[in-house]
């Protein structure tokens, strides 16, 4: 494999990764959570609902979240997931 294709495989790799890892850090507040006791429940959670959200075709999860804590009817369609 030539070095520049495996150069833009790799950049290509981390943006996907550091793009997930901020929305669900910054979004999420996953590096401020004091959770001590099951923290990895919470992820794991946290991690459902922004698929969820995901799944549901919002592009701005914190809009998503604002908008769906507001409307409470919006939020339980949203969990329809059929």
């Amino acid at each position: 494999m030539p070095e520049l294709t495996l150069k833009l495989r790799v950049r290509k790799h981390w943006a996907v990764e550091n793009s997930l890892r901020y929305a669900r850090d910054v979004t999420l507040g996953e590096d401020t959570s004091r959770i001590r006791k099951q923290p990895d429940t919470f992820a794991r959670l946290r991690s459902w609902a922004f698929n969820l959200l995901r799944f549901k075709k919002f592009q701005n999860i914190h809009a998503a979240r604002q908008s769906l804590g507001w409307d409470s009817q919006a939020a339980w369609a949203c969990l329809n997931v059929a």
